[in-house]
């Protein structure tokens, strides 16, 4: 049935494709569609519609089948169904119970498909309505340009095994990676690798936020999480319940398809990830142009600029650009077959304000603030009139320290656009920032008009601010509006972080915890809020327990460092406490005096 779906699909989105253009050797490549993509943090999304209302959708290559968060399913009207009792959902950090519910019209691309199923978790993942996997996705030939916000389908005709990197006409700088055949069962998109010298399994996984390693394939390359230069960084959960410890390790040399990076650093996770060493997660999707043939099994990538692999600014060293592969363009053409032209051009400058302000979402996931700046001051120069455009440029001048200016534009965002709610709570914050309270709360209480569910963010901000009492105001509320499901899960921990700190309601601030840790289990500093419930309420064994947890998942956790020093404190470790304190204060310097005003001092 998915199969047919796909067939279908092809064949309706073909109608709307221009004519093919003639390439070498007999080569031709139809482009079926244009997709917009925008980047949300480190997560593409593309915009859907589910019986007709508007929804977007992540992009993840790396499952095997397309996924909605239950609170979207109930959004949409949606069903939910069980799920056939032999087969078991089973994600990096776990398996997971899951229904499977079937819409009726999903349309993307311009076109509609009927009945397309999702399964259904137990949890959310993120701020999108859900995932599109390989069920959809694994149909036609597709090229990924994150870093221009677009997504092509293609369906290349007598290419044989000509190079359908189009966008390079002479070859120069093209990577080629073989991968398994992507048939019905195994959708996963699966190549080699060599890390250090040593060959490893890699999966194309764009729904990955940060390229990740096991365990075990950092150990054949050579690499320990507790070798020399090697930093945790957290951790964190999937579809799984598992909590999944991380690290930030050196290594030599990273080599795929041709192009290699030397000393770069590169995430190790405690996953399980059965047949695969790494993950190559949506920072190589952005700093790559990726073209995927399902029909050649092969996969052609450029290299865009930029970092690889640690987008995030730390300590990472820097990283030198890949070496692209050195075989001259002549014998790849000679060897390859000529790169086929494809409809229309190859896509790199955008050509409206959509096009400059999804290229700035891209840059803005690579910390690339200046060109974010520039690409969205585009967009203002082409839509003047547009809000969104505004705000997206504040909130990139905001970032890159330029706090006046963030504010001018959000200013202007909110004039042309006054119940922008997102315009609304980040210029609330900035006014908190600089103790101007009262035109906070009045930004706040208007982005809640405009809408309720911004009620979550605010309650965070509040929380920040050191405002625990509006904080746990508006958390309350937003908690008593929504249904029990895991839209909750930042609401509760803010709750409970806030009555950690004033003493107030602990009781309920350790159900809100604990309902928090249920629906998300990685999230560290809700284990360090939990374990201050817990000290307050004189369960200090469990309360160390979770600073433990808090310290495992978190690179930094001041207060659960803190908290567990005030324990071995009163137990007399004073060597342990001095260190724990120590390091507290390390990572937090006025620990100690905030420690105080909320009565958790020696």
């Amino acid at each position: 049935m998915r199969e047919r779906l796909f067939a279908l699909a092809l064949a309706a989105l073909a109608l709307f494709a221009g004519p093919e253009r003639a390439a070498a050797a007999s080569c031709t490549l139809q482009k079926i569609a244009d997709l917009p993509v925008t980047m949300s943090g480190l997560n593409g999304t593309i915009p859907a519609q589910i019986d007709g209302q508007d929804a977007r959708f992540f992009i993840d290559t790396g499952s095997f089948f397309s996924v909605m968060n239950p609170a979207s399913a109930a959004k949409f009207g949606l069903k939910l169904g069980p799920l056939d009792p032999h087969l078991h959902i089973i994600g990096v950090t776990g398996e997971v119970d899951a229904h499977v519910t079937t819409a009726k019209t999903l349309t993307f691309a311009g076109m509609p498909f009927s009945g397309v199923e999702f399964l259904v978790g137990e949890h959310g993942l993120g701020s999108a309505d859900g995932l599109l996997g390989q069920n959809v996705l694994g149909g036609p030939d597709v090229e990924y340009d994150f870093a221009n916000g677009v997504m092509r389908l293609f369906r290349p005709k007598d290419c044989g095994s000509a190079s359908l990197a189009y966008w390079s006409p002479d070859g120069a700088g093209v990577a080629e990676l073989s991968i398994l055949p992507m048939d019905a069962q195994g959708r996963r998109i699966l190549g080699t690798a060599t890390l250090n010298g040593v060959k490893i399994r890699i999966v194309l996984d764009s729904g990955a936020s940060r390229s990740v390693l096991t365990v075990a394939g950092a150990r054949r390359a050579g690499v320990r999480t507790d070798g020399p230069d090697v930093i945790q960084v957290g951790g964190g959960s999937g579809i799984g319940a598992r909590v999944a410890r991380s690290w930030l390790a050196p290594f030599q040399s990273f080599e795929i398809g041709g192009e290699q990076v030397k000393a770069t650093r590169i995430r190790i996770s405690d996953l399980d990830m059965r047949d695969a060493d790494m993950l190559l997660g949506a920072d190589f999707f952005l700093s790559h142009r990726i073209f995927i043939s399902r029909t050649q099994s092969r996969v052609y990538f450029t290299y865009n600029g930029g970092p690889v692999f640690t987008l995030e600014q730390g300590p990472a060293p820097p990283q030198p650009a890949p070496a692209q592969p050195n075989q001259p363009s002549s014998q790849v053409a000679t060897a390859l077959g000529a790169p086929p032209a494809a409809e229309g051009e190859s896509g790199e400058a955008p050509k409206d304000a959509g096009g400059f302000a999804r290229r700035a979402a891209a840059e803005m996931s690579r910390h690339a603030y200046d060109a974010a700046i520039a690409d969205d001051s585009q967009a203002i120069a082409l839509e003047p009139t547009d809000a969104t455009h505004y705000f997206d440029r504040g909130v990139a001048r905001l970032l890159d320290h330029q706090p006046i200016v963030a504010m001018s534009d959000l200013d202007q965002a909110v004039k042309l656009k006054p119940d922008y709610a997102a315009a609304l709570v980040v210029r609330g914050e900035l006014k908190l920032a600089s103790k101007d309270a009262a035109g906070a709360s009045a930004d706040f209480d208007a982005a809640l008009r405009a809408d309720p569910n911004a009620g979550a963010a605010i309650a965070q901000s509040y929380l920040v601010a050191g405002r625990l009492a509006d904080a746990d105001r508006v958390a309350t509320a937003y908690i008593a509006a929504h249904p029990r499901n895991e839209d909750l899960t930042q609401a509760l921990a803010v709750r409970c972080r806030a009555r950690a700190f004033s003493g107030d309601g602990l009781e309920q601030a350790l159900k809100d915890c604990d309902d928090a840790i249920r629906f998300r289990p990685g999230i560290g500093e809700v284990y360090g809020s939990r374990g201050l419930v817990e000290m307050r309420l004189g369960k200090t064994d469990a309360a160390v327990g979770d600073f433990n947890q808090a310290i495992r998942l978190q690179s930094r956790a001041p207060w659960a460092l803190y908290g567990r020093g005030l324990i071995e404190a009163r137990r007399g470790l004073k060597a342990q406490s001095d260190a724990d304190l120590a390091a507290a204060e390390g990572q937090s310097p006025h620990i100690a005096e905030d420690a105080r005003q909320f009565g958790l001092a020696q």
